[in-house]
């Protein structure tokens, strides 16, 4: 016999798990969007810095797209601004198996980050 106490368990333990798989998502995607933040900036930096040693502007979008491969991140846009500073944006899509596949969502699991670096 079925009886309230059972189905209030059962439907706070759904909803418990509910919860709890979109907070483990949303950190995945917190964690992915840190991670690419910092490859943005690391392709950046190091392609300022050969932009500003060798003046050449392939090798440095060439060391950016390594930067960003190594990274786990694809190379969006390079580009190198009249005051000689490059801005780099990249993306990737965060760990996910229900926000990606829900449209409203799908935007919480893809990630886009840009970074700027002077050259030194």
């Amino acid at each position: 016999m079925i009886t309230t106490k059972l189905v209030r368990l059962s439907l706070v333990v759904i909803v418990l798990a509910i919860a709890a798989v979109a907070a483990l998502e949303v950190r995945w995607s917190m964690t992915t969007k840190d991670d690419a933040r910092g490859t943005a900036l690391r392709a950046a930096t190091a392609s300022a810095h050969l932009l500003f040693t060798s003046h050449d502007s392939l090798a440095a979008r060439h060391t950016a797209e390594e930067v960003a491969a190594a990274g786990h991140t694809h190379l969006d846009s390079f580009t190198i601004r009249t005051d000689g500073a490059v801005h780099i944006t990249v993306s990737t899509r965060a760990k996910s198996y229900v926000l990606r596949r829900i449209p409203m969502t799908r935007s919480v699991s893809e990630v886009t980050v840009g970074a700027d670096a002077i050259p030194q």
